[in-house]
């Protein structure tokens, strides 16, 4: 019970429809009292009363065979407030046929950084492709690669032209960039004292691409 309460969650408590929903969304997924508290969060419970918010989670199932563990898994503020839109359908299925992601791709891909950036998917889209034919990437890659400063840059030129310069001044391979990437490395990248630091460390310090 203590870890349902959320802010929105506790503002509904009173609310008939409330109750209705969660009574809808147990018997769907055939949640247990600890699925439910681990489930429901801020923009679910916001959303509970909705039709079409139960229809989404229950395409989720039919289109990627989803079960409760993966839901638990995929759930969070973002995708609750999202899952009801076209664009974010469009965005899956895309991920379905260009990358070939399954039902466990996706629950370790998708987070709230990547949500957010369907506010300018094509821009998402074309980093994304970027990433396949300027490295090679695959599904296996990009799970990897994707963090949340990754996915709020992967539209801008800076970060891949950044990216370039990784492999022209240090030889990077698409595994040593895979295994670099990090919201901090992705915050800095295109910063010219960040490049002139991390050449510092090869001159200086006698770093090499498999120290990093």
């Amino acid at each position: 019970i203590l870890t349902i309460l959320s802010h929105s969650v506790a503002k509904r408590l009173g609310d008939a429809s409330f109750w209705t929903g969660l009574k809808q969304l147990r018997e769907d997924w055939n949640l247990t009292t600890a699925d439910t508290a681990s489930l429901v969060c801020n923009s679910m419970a916001k959303r509970l009363d909705r039709p079409s918010f139960h229809a989404a989670l229950r395409r989720l199932r039919t289109d990627w065979c989803i079960d409760k563990t993966d839901l638990k898994k995929l759930m969070c503020n973002a995708v609750a407030m999202r899952i009801e839109d076209d664009v974010f359908w469009t965005f899956l299925t895309d991920l379905q046929a260009t990358w070939k992601f399954t039902k466990k791709d996706l629950c370790t891909f998708i987070s709230g950084c990547v949500v957010a950036r369907l506010e300018d998917v094509a821009s998402f889209h074309a980093g994304l492709q970027r990433l396949r034919q300027e490295w090679g990437f695959d599904k296996d890659d990009l799970r990897k690669f994707i963090c949340n400063g990754a996915a709020k840059r992967l539209g801008n030129d800076e970060f891949h032209a950044s990216m370039q310069r990784l492999k022209l001044d240090w030889g990077f391979t698409k595994k040593n960039l895979v295994s670099f990437m990090c919201g901090g490395v992705a915050s800095r990248l295109g910063d010219e004292d960040f490049h002139k630091a991390m050449q510092d460390l090869k001159t200086t310090w006698g770093f090499t691409k498999e120290d990093l």
